[in-house]
């Protein structure tokens, strides 16, 4: 495959993630993720807008002209679009681009949909470069949904132990690309982020590890299928067809040429009627093209045998499968306890024993290995064996030393590779242990590495340093003292370490009467629990929420028994700006050096103009050094309402100031002039105005404006202007800023349940449905009556797939909203009509139904109770009460019926006190975190159960 630059790996890789369906929006993200691929003056956001557009036509073209085959497809397309080139956002008159755009047509037309029969394979290619250069590239694509039996087998637990929420990580060499995983409700199937998951050059041979992490603190580990190491003693074998891995090692291949790839001095010799010829170089390797049988040496004790156009060859690939051992092993990377099997994996997942066993260079400790043991050489592998029993604990003294425990082990010598720290050796029949203590005055790491050492090898890892108690660190690897403030929407890379020997950890979070409590469970094994905060993101917004002052804080406890808690503050902002005449200054300048402040981006966006780049304002200096201080001089500013506030990257997060300058203010624009408004009263009426006319017209030029102000400010707090605030008083509004056909930064629409108090859930049936139809008529409007009818159902299918996943009890609701528009979603809805009437029985019956387990499994739990007497006054309505549970169970009530009766509400369009009340949104929170499962399979059945008996309609 010819290489075709930076832009042409973007959007092929971009097309082949795409298939034939994806959204605008998925496709800008999946170009803004790979940015790292374009020249450095390409990134920018106009850019990756332009080539998603590009990506946009190409799969539109081969939707309109039905092309099948990439073999053909420009020639199809000229016959039947002539002027499809015109519909490119860019000229392709010249000869490279022109032949960029029709090899990515034929790239895309090509692409079939292919099943996979394992799960989360990776597939591995080189590709030719520019001046006889190649690549080696791996990739792992990420399916729209993932079945929970095999995700389970993957990771070799039980499908019951998976969690509901997860995070799925892909490591390479320490480069880790992550998405998330949301069960969908009533299946038993996940609904994954989709990620254009990737590496490339050395990274691409080294070990793919995918780790599933559960909020609880739970990790699992497993080596992706097909993306075990590459051994560098071994040759590597790749289709000329397209470059696609085949096998290392001796073997046989199908295909009638193949890619040889060897290190450096070794020989190649072509047998009779075959064929070798140099190709240039890949990674330090030699590339040849080779066709039937050829020899390849790097001593006469080590030769290898390849052969081509061998129909009986299998796509067999030699695996170890054994115990694996997943603490953090540095040299070798790969260790067992017990003698792992070689094994043959093939296609469908199986795996069978190899003929023979391999040999290996020692019983204990770093050997190598080779199959067969005798002649030529199939397999060879880099490995560390531990005895069966081998384990490695950790023993706290304090929190400046501690033990390392080498049980059984077997090992002759160990030692730490860390200057200040002091290691004393112990060894006794079974262990050998390492008393580690710090010396004075030098700062206690989070990790160490150490060396082991048997008669043979020495290999080498690094562990947590067993110190007592917890340790926290920012972002950048600070770390941090208790008590510390930092901002809550800049969690990510904020960690706490507690040594895994403590298997009771309590994690509170609390903010005036509202607590989210957490019990975690260091998974089996595990040296230490790293608890994210970022995991937890959505409890510290919903607390935030509950609280209007700008000011409030979450206190964030982690409580591990038999060590002191360790208390962090998260706020919304982690500094204040004060304001004098034409001056702004930060309230605590210590907490940044003066170079720091010198780069801290302030900036100042007139409200009334959104659109209109941001100014950023010069930092005042006194003899060259930056004072904290920064000047904005009204007087020179126009009239209007100006925000100052952090710019996105800004290393202090201050609190944003509104800066109101008197004069005349010149717009058109309701909702500008509604923003503007410097009183709160009149100011909240014409946003409430301004949406409601917004919510029925999804092309108002409005929407614009709110577009940009989510671009350019979307990165503050949404609590930092009222337009989102009244947004989440509106269930039209919402509805439409859900379902709109927009460009809202990737995480938006999620943040606005978050940190806003409102819920998915409360957004009544009728909302939902107008909103589709809205959106229909901006799709017909902007693309016309067959393209908007194709862009329409793409696009509505794609956002009830990732509100449903995001929020489970918003399955069926959503699906009964689009049956007039969607088939499938009205094939579907007429199927609930009908088993809607055996859902009471789901719900209610015998000691099997939903209410019942629920019941048992929090039975020594304390239930909340805030909802107990709204649902009083619930009970006294006909429609609604024939829903709810027919038995009065106390202080069991609220939590049980909650979701019946905020089905009921939301089906036959009640659901307006919960916005007339926002602070009842914070007890239907704390309903729905009791047990989350409950919720929204209990909503999801009663909005059946209203479907079946006709209090709502398809």
């Amino acid at each position: 495959m010819e290489a075709r630059g930076g832009i042409g790996q973007v959007l092929g890789r971009v097309l082949q993630l795409a298939g034939s369906r994806a959204t605008q929006p998925d496709l800008l993200t999946w170009v803004d993720s790979l940015q790292g691929l374009l020249p450095r003056t390409y990134r920018q956001s106009t850019i990756f807008a332009l080539l998603a557009d590009v990506a946009w036509s190409i799969l539109d073209l081969k939707e309109k002209a039905r092309l099948t085959s990439g073999a053909n497809a420009v020639r199809q397309l000229d016959q039947a679009i002539p002027n499809w080139r015109d519909r490119f956002p860019l000229p392709i008159d010249d000869t490279q681009v022109r032949g960029l755009i029709e090899q990515l047509v034929r790239d895309v037309a090509a692409v079939r949909v292919e099943r996979q029969t394992i799960c989360l394979p990776v597939a591995r290619r080189i590709e030719s470069e520019a001046n006889h250069g190649w690549m080696l590239q791996s990739r792992l694509d990420l399916p729209e949904t993932l079945a929970a039996a095999p995700l389970a087998s993957l990771f070799g637990i039980a499908p019951e132990e998976l969690p509901r929420m997860a995070e799925l990580t892909l490591t390479v060499a320490g480069h880790e690309q992550s998405t998330a995983l949301r069960r969908l409700a009533g299946s038993d199937s996940y609904r994954v982020e989709r990620r254009p998951w990737g590496v490339s050059d050395r990274l691409a041979g080294e070990e793919h590890v995918l780790r599933l992490r559960a909020a609880n603190g739970r990790l699992w580990s497993a080596t992706a299928a097909k993306g075990d190491a590459f051994e560098a003693d071994l040759p590597w074998i790749f289709s000329v067809e397209d470059g696609v891995f085949l096998r290392q090692g001796s073997g046989s291949v199908p295909v009638r040429e193949a890619w040889l790839l060897l290190p450096a001095g070794w020989s190649v010799d072509p047998q009779a009627n075959s064929e070798a010829t140099a190709q240039g170089q890949c990674l330090d390797r030699n590339v040849w093209r080779i066709r039937g049988q050829v020899h390849a040496q790097k001593t006469s004790e080590f030769s290898y045998r390849i052969r081509t156009g061998q129909a009986n060859a299998g796509e067999d690939i030699l695996v170890w499968q054994g115990e694996r051992y997943w603490l953090d092993f540095q040299i070798p990377s790969v260790a067992f306890k017990g003698r792992p099997k070689l094994v043959e994996a093939g296609e469908s997942g199986a795996r069978h024993p190899v003929n023979g066993e391999p040999q290996f260079s020692a019983q204990v400790g770093p050997v190598t290995t080779r199959y067969p043991a005798t002649g030529t050489i199939q397999h060879s592998s880099r490995l560390l064996l531990l005895p069966q029993g081998a384990t490695l604990t950790l023993d706290c003294c304090d929190s400046r030393s501690g033990t390392i425990r080498l049980e059984n082990w077997q090992a002759m010598h160990a030692r730490v590779l860390a200057p200040d720290v002091h290691a004393d050796l112990r060894r006794n029949s079974q262990a050998v242990l390492l008393h580690l203590a710090m010396r004075p005055g030098a700062r206690t790491p989070e990790k160490v590495d150490i060396e082991v050492t048997w008669p043979q090898a020495t290999a080498k890892l690094r562990v947590p340093f067993p110190a007592k108690g917890v340790r926290a660190f920012d972002g950048d690897g600070r770390e941090l003292k208790p008590n510390d403030l930092l901002a809550a929407h800049r969690l990510t890379g904020v960690r706490l370490h507690v040594l895994a020997g403590d298997h009771n950890i309590g994690l509170d979070f609390s903010l005036g009467k509202y607590k989210r409590v957490h019990k975690l469970r260091p998974a089996p094994g595990a040296l230490s629990l790293e608890i994210r905060l970022q995991d937890y993101a959505t409890d510290i917004q919903h607390l935030l929420s509950s609280d209007d002052k700008p000011d409030a804080q979450v206190r964030v406890t982690v409580r591990p028994s038999g060590a002191t808690s360790f208390p962090l503050c998260l706020a919304r902002y982690a500094a204040k700006l004060d304001k004098n005449d034409t001056e702004i200054s930060l309230d605590n300048v210590a907490v940044l050096s003066p170079e720091a402040i010198s780069h801290l981006p302030v900036m100042a966006l007139r409200l009334e103009r959104p659109g209109d780049e941001a100014i950023r304002l010069e930092p005042q200096t006194s003899q060259g050094v930056a004072t904290g201080v920064w000047e904005f001089a009204p007087a020179t500013r126009e009239p209007g309402s100006w925000l100052i506030y952090p710019g996105e990257e800004a290393a202090l997060p201050f609190r944003p100031t509104l800066w109101t300058v008197k004069g005349e203010i010149h717009t058109d624009s309701p909702l500008a002039r509604a923003i503007g408004s410097a009183d709160q009263a009149a100011r909240e009426a014409a946003l409430d105005q301004a949406i409601q006319v917004m919510a029925s017209n999804f092309l108002a030029p409005c929407w614009l404006e709110l577009d940009r102000l989510a671009v350019q400010i979307g990165h503050l707090p949404l609590s930092t202007l009222d337009v989102w605030r009244r947004l989440a008083r509106s269930p039209q509004g919402m509805a439409a800023l859900a379902l709109r056909f927009a460009s809202l930064p990737a995480g938006f629409l999620d943040r606005v349940d978050q940190e806003l108090p409102f819920a998915w859930e409360t957004v009544p049936a009728s909302a939902w449905r107008q909103a589709m139809g809205y959106l229909d008529r901006q799709c017909q409007e902007s693309f016309g009556d067959v393209a908007g009818a194709a862009v329409f159902a793409i696009h509505l299918d794609a956002r009830i797939k990732d509100l449903s996943a995001s929020h489970g009890a918003l399955a069926y609701l959503l699906g009964i909203a689009s049956a007039p528009f969607l088939p499938s979603a009205r094939q579907q809805a007429r199927v609930l009509a009908h088993t809607g009437k055996q859902c009471a029985q789901q719900l209610f019956a015998g000691a099997d139904s939903l209410s019942m387990k629920l019941r048992q499994r929090h039975a020594n739990e304390q239930w909340p109770v805030d909802f107990n007497p709204i649902l009083n006054g619930a009970r006294r309505q006909a429609n609604v009460a024939r829903m709810l549970h027919p038995d009065a169970l106390g202080y069991q009530d609220g939590a049980i019926n909650l979701p019946l009766l905020l089905a009921v509400q939301a089906a036959t369009n009640q659901t307006s006190d919960w916005f007339a009340h926002p602070e009842n949104i914070h007890v239907l929170r704390t309903h729905r975190s009791f047990d989350p499962e409950w919720f929204d399979e209990a909503y999801n059945l009663t909005i059946a159960r209203c479907l079946a008996d006709g209090l709502f309609t398809v």
